[in-house]
């Protein structure tokens, strides 16, 4: 294996190479950590819940029995529902809809091409090369960041008002009140695909489609570069305990990039961009017939969970998994030793789940129809 030094204080970026990651049997477990027990946390606020992309909500809780409380007919534009307070927020086609958590009816809807976020009372999305923010409340606008190419994944939140964005081949900062212009942009190598994934305001990351890795800091300056093998199909996993990033790409690879000058990189195959979850030092990779669990800092195989489909987007809330298949069903499974809690049958395809307002919000395929299906 070769190491590299990925993040330095200084913003740098250093190239290395990938090596392959160790698998173990199936089955054994992770040890069980202070996570479970945290006070509860009814949101799932932005598209991979938190600015790192982690798909992990460790205050979530998830219902025990869970039955079905209300149905509604979605566009394949899903992406992950967003959820804060009393409404979830859904793509929808050329729109984003705010519905009740409660019987799923519509309060409005306004024009999105991309999923949204929500940051205290706006909801923040692309249109076109805009970025565009709506009052929670009513969907008014409320202002809006002018661009010349089209917003490539959700708007994320920075500091004071601030929003880092993805522009075709460019990633910058619109509406900072600090800056003079309001913002920068920066031109990277290959469009970028996702949008940008960051670290408690202080890195930007970024992969495109042409197999680079960027990072920037909050003024654009002190940018490194990565050359990795594939095409990066989702946002950057910023992984905080072992500070590695991980970048998946649509052939199928999940690659881990050590930030730490004395780590190592590996890499291990994933189910093309169906998600991968992160939690408390281990990612949780979808596979055609299992979830597999994978110890971040080694790359070794810690267990693996055999379910009865290909296993798409994968969340993790508190101490569950919680696995869609392409069989029509979820699974909820234990988060330290993958033993099943329950499973449900959705419709045909479940493609992927995300835990909020003590319910579960499931995009699936039900009688051919797109369909928000919602638990509690």
């Amino acid at each position: 294996m070769r190491r590299r030094a990925l993040l330095q204080t200084t913003g740098a970026l250093l190239a290395g190479g990938l090596a392959g990651c160790n698998a173990l049997d199936p089955g054994g477990s992770i040890p069980r950590d202070g996570a479970v027990g945290r006070p509860p946390d009814r949101s799932w606020p932005r598209p991979g819940y938190d600015p790192e992309n982690s798909r992990y909500n460790p205050g979530a809780v998830v219902p025990d029995d869970p039955s079905e409380a209300w149905t509604r007919t979605i566009s394949f534009s899903f992406g992950d529902p967003v959820v804060a307070d009393d409404a979830v927020f859904v793509r929808d086609r050329d729109s984003v809809r705010s519905l009740a958590v409660d019987d799923g009816s519509e309060r409005w809807s306004a024009l999105a091409h991309t999923a949204p976020v929500v940051e205290g009372n706006a909801v923040a999305v692309g249109t076109g090369g805009d970025v565009v923010l709506y009052d929670r409340a009513d969907g008014s606008e409320y202002d809006r960041f002018a661009g010349d190419q089209p917003v490539r994944g959700p708007p994320a939140p920075l500091e004071d008002g601030a929003y880092a964005v993805a522009r075709g081949e460019h990633v910058g900062v619109v509406g900072d009140p600090h800056d003079d212009d309001g913002g920068w942009n920066r031109r990277l190598f290959g469009t970028v695909d996702g949008g940008v994934s960051t670290r408690d305001s202080t890195y930007l990351v970024a992969a495109t489609e042409a197999g680079e890795l960027a990072v920037l800091n909050p003024e654009g300056t002190g940018m490194g570069r990565y050359r990795f093998e594939g095409a990066a199909a989702t946002r950057p996993i910023l992984e905080p305990q072992f500070d590695h990033v991980l970048v998946q790409t649509g052939r199928g690879d999940l690659h881990a990039l050590a930030t730490d000058p004395d780590g190592d990189d590996w890499t291990t195959d994933a189910n093309g961009s169906h998600a991968v979850a992160y939690a408390a030092g281990y990612c949780y990779v979808p596979h055609a017939d299992a979830v597999a669990v994978v110890d971040v800092e080694t790359g070794d195989e810690a267990y693996r969970q055999p379910l009865d489909g290909t296993v798409t987007s994968l969340a993790v809330a508190g101490d569950r998994v919680l696995a869609p298949t392409t069989a029509g069903t979820v699974h909820a499974l234990d988060r330290f030793d993958g033993s099943e809690r329950w499973s449900r049958d959705v419709g045909e395809t479940a493609y992927r789940v995300v835990p909020g307002a003590e319910r579960l919000f499931v995009h699936c395929l039900r009688d051919g129809t797109s369909t928000l299906a919602v638990y509690e």
